[in-house]
């Protein structure tokens, strides 16, 4: 498949958008793109249910589209990233932020990366439909248990 220079330089950015915000997220619980929207990391802590199994802690994104203040973390892991200054990095997000937004109006579905997707409600608002897949790296590798009171376990 042939692409334009204009479409593969969207498509390359706009992973390059979503791959800093994976990687952010998890030390920074919320990273905002200026303008759009943020994401908010929800974190629950392990329980146990109702048949005794220990459930590990769940990890989940949210996205808040009243987020929109620069707070600077998207644009410096971009400036550190691509070795280039700061209104630079600021310059990216906004024109991808606007292919974004283009690509909602078209297609209807932008993927956000390994976090999910975003889709467009009946009221206009811009829906996120989080990867129930996806792992806190601190919980990458945990599953639930059964344990069984002490009483219950023989000598």
């Amino acid at each position: 498949m042939i692409y334009s220079n204009h479409i593969f330089i969207f498509v390359l950015m706009e992973h390059l958008i979503f791959k800093h915000i994976e990687f952010l997220l998890p030390s920074h619980n919320c990273v905002i793109i200026p303008d759009f929207g943020g994401f908010i990391v929800n974190m629950e802590p392990a329980i146990f249910d109702q048949e005794g199994q220990l459930v590990p802690p769940a990890y989940s994104i949210v996205f808040n589209q009243a987020l929109k203040y620069n707070d600077g973390l998207l644009a410096n892991s971009i400036s550190e990233a691509e070795k280039t200054g700061y209104d630079a990095a600021c310059r990216k997000i906004k024109d991808t932020v606007n292919n974004i937004k283009k690509e909602l109006l078209l297609k209807g579905k932008v993927h956000c990366g390994n976090m999910g997707w975003m889709t467009r409600d009946e009221n206009d608002n811009i829906a996120f439909i989080c990867n129930e897949n996806i792992k806190h790296p601190a919980y990458y590798g945990l599953t639930g248990m059964t344990l069984q009171p002490i009483s219950n376990i023989r000598h």
